[in-house]
């Protein structure tokens, strides 16, 4: 065995047959008996894997063994960094066990940090125990023992807890299990929810989960609402990064009587996705819709078909229907065409409308928003016709945040002797609307909302009513004194 010793300005350098050398600012001691070597201060040792720095560094030449503490730093030659306050490291095997504040870093942008963490220099396996918490940037992991391979990054858990970050509210994933096969996570006996609550009002349900970086797809779901199971889905594709999360509503009205509505998206590909819709009512029709939204830029374009089911009671046959959207949506304005066509024996309705919108913008007087529309519509029910063309504007104006003042004007432009129950909201002429609340507590406030034709000097709707809203559940009960009638409305604010 050689041995060199080199010094000046105390600083030391160790060298042997190991291809292990030491660098320290502070005193180097060699045991030659031994074979062992003590070093303190700014100690770095290089060898042909890498480099550790540290405090203090006790190196065995016979063993191969390194016990480094206090500030260590491992650098592998591929770019990984563990930082921790303690390490063994076997440079004859690669194995090393870091432990007291563990952080890993991978040169792709991952970090990990860990009570304890064994890994080996050569292979790139590491196992992390106590505390195990991951990190790339949009994926935040939790759990208590980690398998990974920083080469492949391919790795394994046991019980894991996960937030998506996403441009609104973060997603939370809990999971029996989880490995990670480059890009994708495989989750076992998982739940997703975005109630970031101790105790989540909803939960999404599955037996199996992938996450890409941007879609979750889940098989064998429950929907749960405040513990309680209320939907079942076989499969559901959620697009984390978009909120294409599903729609659910409860609500009873005195014309619609109990109304379910459900809808949700399923993406395609970037530019694509189709969409379900199911309304369920029990004092009207029902309808199914399906159909593909495609987005361009500011353009996007949803065409579809529905069905309409019959009520209880009602003895016509079932409708069909296709309808078409396509909005332009633009930093100031939005405008929107849509066109409808139904196909039934005994009713054949149509519509087509369009309008345009300046959104609010800002006065020393509060906010405004102006629009413009048109629209024509035409029902032939059982030998009864009737529509016309009608069109006019609408002006919204928001002096403050608990209250919006609107005014709705229409003008007949072409037929409208009868209208239907196309004008069960507003009519012909001018409508006076208003909408707000007055905060209550922290979750709870008084809702009002009003539509007051004043052409036919008639009220359509005086509702007033309680509403509770969190950041996950949104329900209201109140009265429409102009119908004599209860509202209700409920929402999962996903």
């Amino acid at each position: 065995m050689v041995i060199h010793l080199f010094g000046g300005n105390d600083r030391f350098v160790f060298a042997a047959e190991t291809e292990a050398n030491i660098v320290a600012e502070g005193f180097v001691k060699t045991d030659l008996a031994s074979g062992t070597t003590i070093a303190e201060k700014n100690v770095k040792v290089t060898y042909n894997l890498g480099a550790i720095e540290a405090d203090q560094i006790r190196y065995n030449q016979k063993s191969g063994l390194v016990e480094a503490s206090g500030n260590v730093k491992l650098t592998s030659q591929t770019g990984i960094v563990l930082r921790a306050e303690r390490l063994v490291y076997d440079l004859n095997t690669g194995e090393a066990q870091v432990t007291g504040g563990v952080g890993v870093k991978s040169p792709d942008g991952l970090s990990m940090t860990a009570r304890q963490v064994n890994y080996n220099n050569k292979s790139g396996l590491a196992k992390a125990f106590g505390e195990v918490k991951v990190n790339n940037g949009n994926e935040t992991l939790e759990t208590e023992t980690l398998d990974y391979d920083l080469k492949n990054g391919t790795g394994s858990s046991g019980a894991v807890s996960m937030i998506l970050h996403t441009q609104s509210r973060d997603a939370l994933v809990h999971a029996d299990s989880m490995t990670l096969d480059g890009a994708l996570y495989h989750f076992k006996n998982l739940k997703v929810t975005r109630c970031d609550r101790t105790h989540p009002e909803y939960q999404f349900v599955a037996k199996e989960g992938v996450y890409d970086g941007r879609y979750m797809e889940l098989k064998s779901i429950f929907i749960y609402i405040k513990g309680v199971p209320v939907f079942y889905l076989p499969f559901k594709t959620l697009d984390m990064t978009n909120l294409w999360f599903p729609d659910i509503q409860l609500g009873y009205s005195h014309d619609d009587g109990l109304a379910v509505g459900y809808r949700y998206s399923a993406p395609i590909n970037q530019n694509l996705d189709w969409r379900f819709g199911l309304l369920y009512r029990t004092n009207d029709y029902s309808t199914l819709k399906l159909g593909l939204n495609a987005k361009k830029d500011n353009i996007s374009n949803y065409a579809g078909v529905y069905f309409d089911t019959p009520y209880s009671g009602v003895t016509d046959s079932e409708g069909a229907g296709i309808q078409d959207t396509i909005t332009y949506n633009q930093p100031l304005f939005v405008t929107n065409i849509d066109g409808s066509k139904s196909f039934s024996a005994n009713d054949d309705a149509s519509e087509l409308g369009f309008s345009i919108t300046r959104k609010y913008w800002k006065s020393p007087l509060g906010r405004w928003q102006l629009g413009v529309l048109s629209r024509k519509v035409s029902n032939d029910d059982d030998g009864t016709e009737y529509g016309g063309t009608y069109g006019g504007y609408r002006l919204d104006y928001n002096p403050h945040p608990y209250l919006t003042l609107s005014l709705l004007r229409l003008y007949t432009l072409e037929g409208g002797d009868n209208w239907g129950d196309y004008m069960d909201d507003f009519k012909i002429g001018s409508n006076l609307m208003y909408s707000g609340e007055i905060p209550l507590r922290k979750f709870y406030s008084l809702g009002y909302s009003g539509t007051y034709s004043s052409t036919e000097s008639l009220w359509i709707h005086q509702i007033y009513q309680i509403n509770y809203r969190t950041d996950c559940l949104s329900l209201a009960l109140g009265w429409d004194e102009a119908e004599h009638a209860t509202v209700t409305k409920f929402m999962i604010r996903f």
